[in-house]
């Protein structure tokens, strides 16, 4: 790939998400669209125009939110699985910037500096022909073999599974935390619980089976039923 491709694939690339994040602020703003990008909020009772669950008109406005948002909001927001979530983004963006801070300064050098894709290259009427872009010269294609700078890109490899690992281990340790912290508490989520049922009664005729099972269970238990998954494949049912 040269510049030039590279540069083109960037930019039609940002154009894609412009546009994206227009439709995506113009399909929000619509009343009738509420239950689809705020349903948590309409779960919670709030207008998300207003007050607390005012939901963002802007189409960055979302970004600050997330930024300022504490880990409880989001735990609040939208449960321990919606900050386990983030912890994992956070987890990739550290490894990637820690192993980036340490690597990309000490092996593009090398690489830049080496000469085996000149060395590789042919001649045609006496001139050399160069068939490789700058981005090779930067890669590890470009060093030549046995050359000492071959140890630089193994050590890396270490480098990068070293950051991984810690990485992950410091966020396994975070997310259990999470978690124990959730189950502790005295408020308890009607969804933290499943219950597997088993040769249910068959429907009347205008009523499917989750129907049948969701109207039966709103009756014994409207304040703490969430929802019902019918499952006829018993693949499913192990995979759960």
């Amino acid at each position: 790939m040269d510049i030039s491709s590279f540069v083109t694939s960037l930019l039609t690339s940002f154009v894609i998400f412009v546009v994206l994040v227009l439709v995506f602020t113009w399909l929000s703003r619509r009343p009738g669209n509420a239950p689809v990008y705020y349903p948590s909020v309409l779960l919670r009772g709030l207008d998300p125009w207003e007050g607390r669950g005012r939901g963002t008109r802007s189409p960055v406005g979302w970004i600050r939110q997330a930024f300022t948002a504490s880990e409880a909001d989001v735990v609040a927001a939208g449960g321990v699985d919606a900050a386990v979530y983030l912890v994992f983004l956070s987890s990739v963006l550290a490894i990637l910037v820690v192993s980036g801070i340490v690597l990309l300064p000490l092996l593009l050098p090398l690489a830049a500096t080496d000469h085996a894709l000149e060395n590789s290259a042919g001649f045609k009427n006496g001139k050399e022909v160069q068939n490789f872009t700058i981005i090779e010269r930067l890669a590890l294609g470009n060093v030549q073999k046995k050359s000492m700078r071959l140890w630089a890109f193994i050590l890396s490899v270490y480098w990068v599974s070293f950051v991984t690992y810690l990485v992950l281990w410091k966020s396994y340790k975070h997310v259990s935390n999470l978690r124990a912290a959730a189950r502790s508490t005295s408020d308890v989520k009607p969804e933290e619980f499943a219950v597997l049922l088993r040769d249910v009664p068959i429907p009347p005729p205008d009523q499917t089976i989750k129907d049948s099972v969701d109207s039966y269970f709103r009756v014994l238990h409207p304040d703490t039923f969430y929802k019902a998954m019918v499952v006829t494949d018993n693949k499913e049912v192990v995979q759960l």
